[in-house]
């Protein structure tokens, strides 16, 4: 299963180059992967233009990894 922590070691190899290619904290990243994957959609139009791939696919990374958090905490 794809989930927001496997896309960014894919595509940007660790929570900190990502960070530093959005101009957030490390702790930002880290909160997409664990608390809240639906800010990273902030970056959305960057993400697509980094890794080539599509909106959908992104978002479906995002709402995946949001289902995963929130099966965990049940």
């Amino acid at each position: 299963m794809n989930s927001l922590k496997s896309f960014i070691k894919q595509y940007y190899g660790t929570n900190q180059k990502m960070a530093a290619e959005f101009e957030v904290t490390p702790q930002t990243v880290g909160n997409w992967v664990k608390k809240s994957p639906r800010g990273s959609l902030k970056y959305l139009p960057e993400m697509i233009m980094h890794t080539r791939m599509t909106s959908d696919y992104i978002l479906s990374i995002v709402l995946m990894t949001e289902m995963e958090i929130k099966n965990k905490t049940k």
